[in-house]
């Protein structure tokens, strides 16, 4: 009976597949974001949570067969491990190039979902200004003065009372 060594590399293949898939989305998510086109942004939430949840499980099963090889339960463990006598089984060019690649998109996906945070950031500030317009609720708005100093500028009535 033959006796398998644990492989981290065994559902790297799936990893990349839905990495891959995430930066579908989250540049799907920008182009909505950039057209304004909030409604549209519900389901991709959707895909990319689930995306993200998929993604933690397979690194994390990753992981825990590097862990159970010795290695420390860090993504930096995958590279050392690779660079090991331990990994001399395997055919490491594709493997290196698949993990490369992983990490690249991942660089990459955070990068983009950091900039899609962003634009959301500003459609929440624009909403919540106009908001606040329409309320009657300017708050201060600033103006310059004559001596281009910024100063606040209020709207208030008076009330007469007679």
């Amino acid at each position: 009976m033959a006796v398998f060594a644990p492989n981290p590399t065994e559902k790297l293949d799936q990893e990349l597949d839905t990495a891959r898939q995430l930066m579908t989305v989250l540049k799907e998510e920008q182009s909505q974001l950039i057209k304004a086109n909030i409604d549209s942004l519900e389901p991709l939430v959707g895909k990319k949570s689930a995306l993200i949840a998929r993604m933690s499980e397979l690194a994390k099963a990753r992981l825990t067969v590097l862990t159970q090889m010795g290695y420390p339960a860090e993504e930096a463990s995958m590279q050392k491990w690779l660079d090991s006598p331990a990994a001399q089984s395997i055919k490491k060019a594709p493997i290196k190039k698949t993990w490369d690649e992983l990490r690249a998109i991942i660089r990459s996906s955070k990068a983009l979902n950091r900039t899609n945070g962003l634009l959301i950031s500003t459609h929440m500030s624009r909403s919540q200004a106009a908001l606040q317009v329409l309320q009657g609720n300017q708050g201060g708005a600033q103006v310059y003065g004559r001596n281009g100093q910024t100063s606040v500028q209020t709207t208030s009535r008076s009330l007469v009372v007679g």
